[in-house]
């Protein structure tokens, strides 16, 4: 850095008077120690200010530069409280993102590529103006400090923590949880249902339940997915292992004295939870219901529980069902089919949600959404009506004129993407536009964001959207360029590759993406950012496939190619990989992922692309890394690793590129 600002300044000073090079006067010896403290402000890596005389209309373009663009955006209002308009004019003052290819613009680039600001004055004011400057440095300078940023919203805290359970950031999720905690933003109960399904979503059952019975979780009134949590956790840790023992009768004793008496109101309304619901049919003598289950439950419980049915009401109801028929969670078998679309008022929802929002109903708001169930998203009014009732909670502007409801809006959208995207069904093809209408609202609301969880989660909607139907890649490519404008720097690079894989063999002219790949070439040039060897084949790849030819695309590609000594070191091959297993339902992707780990590592790749677990998810839960393609797998298969999520891998994106670079990643967190 200082040799970058030493470069700097000599290449302003050239254009200096004389008289502040080689002061004799006090008014230019006191306006050379003004230029010196300004350069040493610069190599302290804070904002400075210098002059740059320009000959031709006896004016100075004065260069500020330093920190972030957020200071600088600070500095700008520093300025036009003690410069403008006295000394100079205040529509002269401009942020310029691009200091250009000559040499001061290189010199101003190396000290700070994020941009810089730029403003004028007359020469005849520059002792004036320098006097002024160093008289608001030491003001700024004396004023205590200020803590940096502003604090996170309950909205936004709960959208971390939807996005960082959706991509597998458990330590982000649990972050986001005790900050609401900590500052008392919300309710007990509600931080206690979100770590409730934090552990659920590490497979942490054990911790699940006992943190449940600590917690006395049952007695809230708890939305449909806790109560489902709850119920597995007690099944698997509790009742399970009993059932698999052949220990039936402990099974239902255990049941009978421990957790009937804690969990009958929720299984009432429970979608699944089957045995146990089983079990408490033949506490409550309900042999009716039992009967009905016999089908849904193991054949060892079924067997066990028929045993207890009086033999007329057994002979009278009993459904003869074939041996093949039996679902059994202990084998591996397809769950049962997806309800079909039923008809309801689902359009409602949308209204009341809408109200809501635009009144500022909080509660209101949030009871409806956690009363959203698998029937509800699958009906057809509910489904067809989403789109444009998600358009318009992001453009009413009666929403956008009450701070109340804007604030709320973006809590509800955290909290439909919560819903949707949590959704045991994801991906569903019924769900493309809800994922899509998600997709602009997340641009819109968080486009501006360098949170990485906010990108990723982008990246899974769209590739959800385009693996599922393919005729959307064109407006998963819209929304894609509207992200990457909004914030188009260095840390979006490998996110924006990661789209463009997702899209461009599928896109109907790929000719199209052609400016939006470069535009990120150009970037990491003027950063001087390099890729590693895995992202130039990826950018090569993508290059060939929306049809640049080799040349044009080594044009972009040559200034931005990994060094030589980065070439040779391959932390995937350093990992020790014996067996990789790869989960999606892309089977191209995920085969072009395989090809590449398997060269660069010499293990063996297995592909899982099943929609129910069975053999290859059985080899797979053995495998060293697990990638998991969340937005290309089924939540059936996802459930198979619950014993295994210290070795499970979630992949952002559905492309090779998106694959083989979680890989790298989990390798080189290992380092």
């Amino acid at each position: 850095m200082t040799a970058s600002v030493d470069a700097l300044v000599a290449e302003l000073a050239s254009t200096w008077p004389k008289a502040f090079r080689t002061p004799v006067a006090p008014a230019d010896r006191k306006a050379q120690s003004a230029l010196n403290a300004m350069a040493e402000v610069l190599r302290q890596g804070a904002i400075g200010s210098l002059p740059y005389f320009l000959s031709t209309n006896d004016s100075i373009s004065w260069i500020t530069l330093g920190g972030r663009n957020a200071d600088l955006r600070h500095y700008a209002d520093d300025l036009r409280s003690w410069i403008f308009p006295y000394h100079g004019p205040a529509d002269s003052l401009t942020l310029v993102a691009d200091a250009g290819s000559g040499r001061l613009g290189q010199r101003i680039a190396d000290v700070t590529p994020e941009g810089y600001l730029r403003w004028t004055t007359p020469s005849s004011n520059a002792r004036a103006v320098l006097e002024v400057l160093s008289t608001m440095h030491t003001y700024i300078a004396s004023a205590p400090a200020m803590q940096q940023g502003s604090a996170s919203s309950l909205s936004s805290l709960r959208l971390q923590f939807s996005m960082a359970l959706r991509i597998g950031d458990w330590s982000a999720a649990a972050s986001a949880v005790e900050e609401i905690d900590r500052r008392q933003l919300d309710q007990a109960h509600r931080t206690m249902q979100m770590r409730i399904r934090l552990l659920d979503a590490q497979g942490a059952i054990a911790e699940l339940l006992a943190y449940v019975v600590k917690q006395e979780a049952w007695i809230f009134s708890n939305p449909r997915r806790i109560v489902a949590a709850i119920l597995r956790a007690v099944y698997e840790v509790g009742i399970e292992p009993l059932e698999v023992a052949g220990h039936f009768q402990a099974a239902l004793n255990l049941f009978k004295v421990e957790w009937y008496p804690r969990l009958a109101p929720l299984l009432e309304h429970a979608e699944e939870a089957r045995h146990l619901k089983a079990y408490a049919a033949v506490v409550d003598r309900d042999y009716a219901k039992v009967e009905s289950l016999f089908p849904s439950i193991s054949q060892g419980a079924a067997a066990y529980l028929r045993s207890l049915v009086p033999i007329p009401s057994f002979v009278a109801n009993a459904p003869i069902v074939p041996e093949a028929a039996v679902s059994d969670p202990l084998l591996d078998v397809a769950p049962p089919s997806p309800a079909p679309l039923e008809v309801r008022n689902g359009a409602s929802f949308w209204t009341s949600l809408h109200a809501a929002v635009r009144d500022g109903r909080q509660e209101r708001a949030r009871s409806l959404l956690e009363e959203v169930d698998s029937a509800l998203l699958s009906d057809i009014e509910f489904l067809s009506a989403a789109p444009d009732a998600l358009l318009e909670l992001l453009s009413d502007d009666a929403i956008e004129a009450r701070t109340a409801s804007r604030i709320l809006r973006h809590e509800v959208l955290s909290l439909i993407i919560d819903v949707i995207v949590g959704s045991s069904r994801f991906p569903s093809l019924q769900h493309v536009e809800i994922y899509l209408g998600l997709a602009d609202g997340l641009t819109y609301l968080r486009g501006a964001s360098a949170n990485e969880a906010d990108a990723q989660l982008l990246l899974g909607l769209i590739s959800g959207a385009v693996f599922l139907d393919p005729k959307y890649a064109d407006r998963c490519s819209a929304i894609i360029r509207e992200w990457w404008a909004q914030r188009a720097i260095v840390t979006r690079i490998p996110w924006l590759i990661a789209a463009l894989d997702t899209v461009a063999l599928l896109h109907p002219d790929p000719t199209t993406l052609q400016t939006l790949w470069a535009d990120g070439l150009i970037l990491a040039e003027r950063k001087q950012y390099r890729l590693t060897p895995s992202e130039l084949k990826t950018w090569r790849r993508v290059g060939a496939a929306i049809e640049y030819s080799a040349t044009d695309a080594a044009t972009f590609l040559d200034p931005v190619a990994p060094d030589t000594i980065h070439e040779a070191i391959d932390i995937l091959a350093q990992a020790g990989l014996e067996r990789i297993a790869i989960v999606s339902l892309q089977e191209t992707g995920a085969r072009e992922a395989a090809a590449e780990l398997s060269s660069r590592t010499n293990a063996e790749v297995i592909l899982v692309n099943g929609l129910v677990q069975g053999g290859q998810t059985r080899r797979a839960a053995e495998a060293d890394l697990i990638l998991f393609v969340w937005a290309a797998s089924s939540h059936a298969v996802y459930r198979a690793f619950d014993d295994c999520r210290d070795r499970l891998v979630y992949v952002q994106g559905t492309g090779a590129a998106s694959i083989v670079s979680a890989a790298e990643k989990w390798a080189s967190l290992r380092e």
